[in-house]
């Protein structure tokens, strides 16, 4: 009993997210709800389970039925002595001019598939385009519901490392705050709540180097999609059961039975789906590589062979930019396998685009993709890169003109060469 007070003193605590990471999180004073409604009949607080998965879902937006949709996939598998499943929901307002709420919800086993019938923790407002709302979240999660490993999963849109003026933004884009999280404040989120064994961007184009560098080592193993997802996204009843099956094996080897599941949803060939894992710990070495290829390259100066990987990569749309046709995110080992295929054999940027290619085969730890009916050729190998157009001064254009973050201020760009690699490629005359 005395340790239910504790706890529950410290939920009361948590509920206004009065948490030192910049500035507060407050809850609305003209909430439509209580500020915190605690359940207290539907705490699970007990020993640490082997895993808690933290699932941040803002269905604040157009994808409020996929929320509620892949929610109730959750709870055809539920919670278990040795996986909690944590979901903080949230959901547009019903009336016209409403807000949203959002609630906290441990997920229990149901057969309902149409109704939701897990009860919430805690219901209020907030803003879940807010990152220190996800911190907020997971601090509390791993309060109530301990265990020796953690998996934190964003469930949204995604855009990759670009954060357009217009339409969907980065990930988490909260309609009714017209807010979003930047992907600079990813590193931050993790920063905020300390490490989690397992993370994953359930959102479109967020597996590649520019996002992944912002995550860092914070996570020991980092899943997801270099190319666009299915609104429908995961499949959550196989992707738990995949968990459950797999929930005593290492970090590494429990994200390669779930890549190896491919629980999406969409399997029906009308687009191209892929899901990758990758070992954080190898991020900076990698990112080694990939100077020395570009020194190799840049030595080289095979413009007839560089313009041909520009031209052939394999490329991924970005779907929800506003500008039909752009393209610059493209798989970085194919990229590197293009060059190649033209490249001097015996130079040393082949020797460099050889040894990068084998770093990215051990860097990316499980990789399983899926061609649709019209685009057979779509083979990604599990991490992709910012790689401008062969028309020149592209990204240039849209950092300028459509994006609110700079390139510059990535991680990644600050920790290699390859801002200076994109410069070269954009201001090549390729015919």
């Amino acid at each position: 009993m005395y340790k239910f007070l504790i706890v529950l003193t410290a939920l009361l605590n948590l509920s206004a997210f009065a948490f030192a990471v910049d500035s507060p999180v407050v809850l609305r004073s003209d909430s439509v709800v209580p500020k915190a409604v605690l359940n207290t009949s539907i705490l699970s607080i007990g020993g640490k389970a082997p895993w808690t998965v933290m699932v941040y879902m803002n269905g604040k937006n157009d994808l409020e039925q996929s929320a509620i949709s892949d929610f109730n996939e959750m709870e055809a598998v539920g919670s278990n002595k040795n996986v909690n499943i944590v979901v903080e929901l949230g959901v547009r307002g019903t009336k016209k001019g409403a807000k949203g709420t959002v609630g906290r919800y441990y997920v229990r086993k149901d057969s309902n598939p149409k109704e939701i019938t897990s009860l919430p923790v805690m219901k209020f407002q907030a803003d879940m385009g807010d990152y220190r709302n996800v911190i907020a979240f997971v601090k509390w999660a791993k309060m109530l519901y301990p265990a020796q490993r953690y998996m934190l999963i964003l469930w949204d849109h995604g855009t990759g490392w670009v954060d357009p003026k217009k339409g969907v933004k980065a990930i988490s884009f909260d309609f009714e705050e017209g807010s979003f999280i930047q992907t600079t404040q990813m590193g931050k989120i993790l920063r905020g709540t300390g490490n989690v064994d397992m993370y994953m961007s359930d959102a479109c184009n967020m597996q590649m180097l520019e996002v992944l560098y912002e995550i860092g080592t914070k996570a020991d193993v980092l899943l997801g999609s270099e190319a666009p997802l299915p609104v429908s996204g995961i499949d959550y009843t196989k992707f738990f059961r995949i968990f459950n099956s797999a929930y005593a094996q290492t970090n590494k080897a429990l994200a390669s039975a779930l890549v190896a599941g491919f629980p999406i949803s969409d399997r029906t060939g009308k687009m191209p789906i892929q899901l990758s894992a990758v070992a954080s710990e190898d991020l900076p070495i990698l990112g080694a590589y990939i100077d020395n290829w570009i020194v190799g390259v840049t030595a080289a100066n095979d413009k007839a062979c560089e313009s041909q990987m520009v031209n052939d990569v394999q490329r991924f749309n970005m779907a929800l930019m506003p500008y039909p046709g752009v393209s610059m995110y493209a798989d970085l080992y194919d990229m590197v396998s293009k060059y190649l295929k033209c490249a001097d054999k015996s130079s040393a940027a082949a020797k460099s685009s050889r040894a990068l290619m084998k770093q990215l085969e051990k860097t990316v730890i499980a990789n399983r993709y899926l061609p649709s009916k019209t685009e057979q050729g779509f083979h990604p190998y599990g991490v992709a890169i910012t790689v401008p157009l062969n028309n020149g001064g592209l990204l240039a254009d849209l950092t300028a003109d459509s994006l609110s973050n700079n390139y510059s201020d990535l991680v990644f760009a600050k920790s290699t060469q390859w801002p200076k690699f994109l410069k070269r490629l954009e201001n090549m005359q390729f015919e």
